[in-house]
């Protein structure tokens, strides 16, 4: 996905391209205020959503969902090359004083939110727009929450924190004993006794480990790509109007549009 402007953060075309909505972003100049003060308010809200949003869904994963798709707003509205780095490291503080105030992040949702930034800005990177840009902030996704989930089994291994509902037992048990004894004479006795018991436990450690793999991919493709579709285009936008696209950069073969412009503009 080619890039077009100055300053560190130049213009992704294809982004600017394909998002649904009118991007605060010109070509021609360094990043304004105004992007900054979007793409920290996208952070912020990304932040905010993981950790106070509770929709009622118990499926493993699923926090990326809220994470994603204000991120993905940010990207649309600043089509920027290191937009989602920028919205990760506003997110970060965001979380700090959110920990203060007694809301704790687990492992798993702190680390999709702290990863899924800089991961979205790599999955732009020379990439041509419309589906293509959807399916590489699906493949983002996944491998946000697959990181999620990496560190959600290390939190378990080590105590920090359990895995979850991944294991459930129960169990009978139940115990008769008779006995008796005669003796007569030289001496007898007679003694019976039985005991017996039942018991049933499963942890179903890796059972419920794979299902909770399996939801951790769906989680983070869906949001990938759910939240893709919603905020950019499945094509570019056939604008020559476009304030990103330059005169002589514009696709016209016999260059007559170009031409055109430039006379007007003499």
């Amino acid at each position: 996905m080619s890039s077009s402007g100055t300053g560190m953060f130049p213009v992704q075309r294809g982004l600017f391209d394909t998002s649904r909505i009118r991007p605060l972003t010109r070509a021609a100049t360094s990043i304004q205020a105004t992007e900054w003060t979007t793409l920290m308010l996208c952070g912020v809200a990304a932040a905010m959503a993981t950790h106070l949003l509770k929709p009622g869904l118990l499926l493993p994963g699923h926090a990326i969902l809220r994470s994603l798709f204000p991120m993905l707003c940010g990207m649309s509205l600043v089509p920027r090359r290191g937009s989602g780095t920028i919205m990760g490291l506003f997110a970060l503080p965001t979380m700090g004083a959110m920990q203060l105030g007694g809301f704790e992040p687990s492992p798993g949702s702190f680390t999709s939110l702290m990863v899924i930034g800089p991961l979205l800005d790599l999955a732009v990177v020379a990439a041509r727009p419309g589906w293509r840009v959807w399916l590489r902030f699906g493949a983002a996704g996944l491998v946000a929450n697959m990181l999620a989930l990496g560190m959600r089994l290390i939190a378990a291994a080590t105590g920090l924190r359990p895995l979850g509902n991944a294991g459930a037992g129960h169990g009978m048990g139940g115990g008769m004993g008779t006995g008796g004894g005669m003796g007569m004479g030289t001496g007898g006795g007679m003694g019976m006794g039985g005991g017996g018991g039942m018991g049933h436990g499963a942890g179903m450690a890796g059972g419920a480990t794979l299902g909770m793999v399996m939801s951790y991919v769906a989680c983070g493709l869906a949001a990938g790509l759910l939240s893709a579709m919603i905020w950019f285009r499945f094509g570019p936008r056939r604008n020559i109007n476009s304030p990103v696209i330059e005169p002589s950069e514009r696709p016209d073969a016999d260059g007559s549009v170009a031409k055109q412009h430039e006379a007007a503009t003499r």
